[in-house]
């Protein structure tokens, strides 16, 4: 199985924490199931994940909520 990810960690990112536009680093990132599966049951199945990023602010962080840029976290908005 292979999980891709939007960011890498030490990528700079936008996200608002507190709300606050803040412009942060990667620290970490965490990977979720959402689903519980036997190994049986995973060939052919699509599994949802959740992917959550930890700031170096110590804050962790929806992928869905991080930006690239500060522009496309306003547009989001």
């Amino acid at each position: 199985m292979t999980i891709e990810t939007k960011y890498n960690i030490g990528d700079e990112v936008w996200a608002i924490v507190d709300n606050e536009v803040q412009c942060n680093r990667i620290g970490g990132i965490k990977v979720q199931t959402d689903a519980v599966m036997s190994r049986q049951d995973v060939s052919g199945v699509i599994i949802p994940i959740r992917i959550k990023y930890y700031l170096w602010d110590g804050n962790w962080v929806d992928e869905h909520k991080v930006f690239s840029t500060k522009e496309e976290l306003l547009k989001s908005l």
